[in-house]
């Protein structure tokens, strides 16, 4: 893909998530999105991105660092804390 037809592909899908974003059922649903991966690989500019397109009156972003021996041991997601429940 060229960088062009990104460009172009990124707009249209950015466009999309801004207008469903301003959806009146926005608000009635519970959307989690978890970015795993090793330190730059571009989880960051991908989260902008994405946030990018949203009223930052409606989401919120969690930054989680690495478990602690503690956590490890407990087997549980470290970021579920976070989780509206």
């Amino acid at each position: 893909m060229t960088k062009d037809e990104f460009r172009k592909e990124f707009e249209k899908w950015h466009g999309r998530l801004y207008a469903l974003s301003l959806h009146p059922r926005f608000n009635d649903i519970t959307v989690v999105a978890v970015f795993e991966g090793n330190d730059a690989a571009g989880k960051g500019g991908s989260i902008r991105r994405v946030t990018a397109a949203l009223d930052p009156r409606r989401f919120r972003v969690h930054p989680v660092a690495a478990p602690s021996d503690e956590e490890k041991a407990q087997l549980r997601t470290q970021g579920e804390r976070f989780i509206p429940r």
